[in-house]
Formats: C-alpha cells, sequence, structure tokens
C-alpha cells in the first residue's frame, strides 16, 4: 500500500508537470525568454524523475538520466532565474561556459550510446562490486556542479531587491527547494545508513510533490490563463432591464471578445451604437442600467486588462 501510494503520487507530478509544459507552449502568452527556460527545467526534472522512479520500465540506457539531470536541469534552471530578475547574466553569453562540463559529458554518453559501448563495464572487467561503484561515482560526480549553479540561482534571487515581493517569493521558493533538495541527494547514502531507511524513495516522491505544487502556483505565477474580462457592476436602483437591452449588450461583449474593438484608439460611441443599430442615447442607457458603468470605463476596463497581458511579452517580462 505504501510502495503503491508513492507510485501514484511520483506518476501525478509527472503527469501534472507535462500538462504545465503543455500550458506554457500552448499559451498565447508565451515568451522565448522566460518562460522557455522554466519550460525546460520542468521537462529535464520530469523526465529525470520518470526514468529514476520507474526505471524498470524505461531503457536503462543513461542517456536520459544524463542529459535531463547533469546538464540540463541545473542549467535551465539557472537561466530562468536570471531571465526572470532581469540579471545581465541571463544576456551574457559567456554564462553558456558554465554548461560546458554538463554538455560535453551529455555528447559523450550519447555517442557512447550510439556506439553500443559501456566504458564502466569495459573498466570493471565483469565485476559487479567495481560496477556499481563506477556507476555512483558517476552519479555523485556532477552534483557539486548542479548545487553550484542552483546556489548561485538562490544567491541572485536573495540579492535581486528589485524584484517584486510575489514574484520573488515564487522564485526564492524554487531555488532554496531545488537547493535543499540536492544536498539532500548528495548525501542520501550516508543518511540512508544511518536512518536504516531508503531515503532515496522519499525525495523522489518529494520531487513530485515539488513538481505538483509549481504546476499548480506556475499558471498563477506565469499568467497563462487568459486575461479576465470585465464583469458587470452592481448599479443601486437599477431599473428593470427588457430583453432587447440584455441582447444588445450580449453583442457588445461579442463585439469586444471577437473583433477586439477596444484596441482602436479612435473608438467612440458612435462607431459601437452603429455597430450595434442603436441611438448613442440608448446605448449610455443600457450601458448604466445593465452593466452599471459607462461607455468610456468600459472601454479603459478592457485596455488595462489587455496591457496587463502585455506583460507577459519578452518586452515586458515579469517573469
Amino acid at each position: 500500500m505504501h510502495a503503491l501510494f508513492l507510485d501514484i503520487l511520483v506518476l501525478f507530478g509527472i503527469v501534472l508537470s507535462c500538462f504545465l509544459v503543455f500550458l506554457i507552449f500552448s499559451s498565447k502568452t508565451f515568451r522565448n525568454g522566460v518562460q522557455i527556460y522554466f519550460a525546460l527545467s520542468i521537462i529535464s526534472l520530469s523526465c529525470w524523475l520518470c526514468y529514476t522512479w520507474f526505471e524498470d520500465y524505461v531503457p536503462a540506457n543513461g542517456v536520459l538520466e544524463v542529459i535531463s539531470w547533469d546538464f540540463l536541469f541545473p542549467f535551465a534552471f539557472l537561466m530562468y532565474v536570471l531571465r526572470a530578475i532581469g540579471d545581465p547574466w541571463g544576456q551574457d553569453r559567456r554564462i553558456w561556459l558554465l554548461a560546458l562540463p554538463g554538455l560535453l559529458l551529455s555528447l559523450l554518453q550519447l555517442l557512447l550510446f550510439f556506439l553500443d559501448f559501456d566504458p564502466f563495464d569495459w573498466w570493471a572487467e565483469g565485476d559487479e562490486a567495481t560496477m556499481e561503484q563506477l556507476i555512483e561515482i558517476r552519479a555523485f560526480s556532477f552534483l557539486p556542479f548542479a548545487l553550484i549553479l542552483t546556489g548561485l540561482a538562490h544567491f541572485k534571487v536573495s540579492r535581486a531587491q528589485q524584484v517584486p515581493p510575489p514574484k520573488r517569493t515564487w522564485l526564492r521558493f524554487n531555488s532554496l527547494a531545488i537547493f535543499l533538495f540536492l544536498i539532500l541527494w548528495f548525501f542520501s547514502d550516508a543518511l540512508a545508513e544511518v536512518l536504516q531507511v531508503a531515503i532515496w524513495e522519499y525525495l523522489l516522491a518529494a520531487t513530485a510533490l515539488f513538481l505538483i505544487i509549481v504546476t499548480y502556483r506556475g499558471v498563477h505565477q506565469l499568467h497563462l490563463g487568459p486575461p479576465k474580462l470585465p464583469s458587470p457592476k452592481p448599479a443601486a436602483n437599477r431599473p428593470r432591464i427588457s430583453n432587447r437591452a440584455t441582447q444588445k449588450v450580449q453583442k457588445l461583449q461579442d463585439l469586444m471578445d471577437r473583433e477586439k474593438l477596444y484596441l482602436d484608439p479612435h473608438l467612440s460611441r458612435s462607431v459601437v451604437a452603429q455597430r450595434l443599430a442603436i441611438s448613442d442615447g440608448y446605448l449610455s442607457e443600457i450601458m448604466r442600467t445593465v452593466l452599471g458603468t459607462n461607455f468610456n470605463d468600459y472601454i479603459n476596463e478592457y485596455r488595462v486588462r489587455t496591457e496587463i497581458a502585455l506583460f507577459s511579452t519578452p518586452r515586458y517580462d515579469p517573469f
């Protein structure tokens, strides 16, 4: 029962993270500068979790683990944080030098895979104990590299005083959680011996839980949902509303949603009234009685919400 619960938790975390990545790439506010690195971080972490937890069902060639865990994840996460806080390092091409060790290792592992050559098996000469030691050395050799990059990300976020508090809290949570996880993973063998518990299972389950939280928070923090439309305001002593007035208001909202008339800087009440086949005065009356607002406030509310959505473009990059 315990193992089944952990399996479901890990699988749920992987599925939700894939859903988040799908939302990122399909969102109308997708940005090449920041969200792509966030998506790469989630993809690489999910691939590593899938390979590690379900290794009995995934081809055990190690390529997926090396590329996702040793190279892609720590560097993509660092770039996500640097771009999100607007740090100059995020635009400096020399930052890619930090990814060079992981990139070379990944390319080497990929080459060995296609050549069908296992250097560990060759070095161990069939000795299983030596083989396991070599695998452990390789698995933990790049953890310091990941710790340095993740620690650098957390350091940069902590010093970014110009970042708004909600955004800063979001980034600090991500960087600190990942940094603590890497430390626990680095000392997992020692902790397992001291506690006499298979701590790896709980660490992987914690990773799945982290992906679930990030998915939930990421939808809000990255503004992946459609912008909220203006809602009718309550009006005191509102008179009885006729069916004709309700139909005209519905048609007005359809014009705003489909044709986005509010984007026209020269839009006037007369133009909208002509589109609705009513007089200017009747348009003002139904907007006051049905929506509880006037023409200028109604149009401006659409424009303001559109401008807020534009903050998700590369030029106005809040994350």
